[in-house]
């Protein structure tokens, strides 16, 4: 049916796509800090998906404060195996849900020497001026916010972490 309006073609015999490699998710685990604070908001906060949203920042290491309270950071998994990964890949790019979590990845790799560059919703107006600049760049690690990673593009960075996943369908 669609032969009629269009011409059908494999995307490889149109342009050269590189192979992908598809790995099967880690999963790190909680450390005995994260397991209390969880065990701890069940019993102060009975709104299910308050929880919810409460654990998947809990798992990040890090937690958004209020107006009433501090932002919390707990020892996590995560944040020593991103290191690790920065160490096997000259570029490397690690979208995260929470802009805390960018916040402290790059902190931290950036201490260790990495040139770090992030791309999230507080610098919207430059996503393409930074992806054109962690593209040119020999080495980098670039860490996005998955919920404006559309607009810009890198294709040199082979290897992708997901350090935290939105709930958006869009997202996706």
């Amino acid at each position: 049916y669609l032969n009629q309006f269009a011409d059908i073609v494999k995307m490889d015999d149109c342009f050269d796509v590189p192979d992908q490699v598809e790995m099967p998710p880690e999963m790190l685990g909680l450390t005995k800090a994260q397991e209390k604070a969880m065990d701890e908001m069940k019993l102060e906060e009975w709104n299910i998906l308050a929880q919810a949203t409460y654990f998947h920042q809990v798992e990040q290491g890090q937690v958004k404060g209020s107006e009433f309270t501090e932002n919390k950071e707990y020892p996590d998994t995560k944040t020593p195996r991103i290191v690790e990964l920065a160490a096997e890949h000259t570029k490397l790019l690690i979208f995260c849900r929470y802009t805390l979590q960018i916040n402290h990845y790059a902190t931290v790799l950036r201490n260790k020497g990495y040139r770090v560059m992030t791309i999230t919703g507080e610098n919207s107006a430059n996503h393409y001026s930074i992806s054109t600049e962690a593209e040119a760049a020999k080495e980098c690690v670039l860490i996005a916010q998955i919920s404006v990673a559309a607009g810009w593009e890198t294709p040199s960075f082979p290897f992708v972490v997901f350090a935290s996943r939105s709930y958006s369908y869009l997202d996706d």
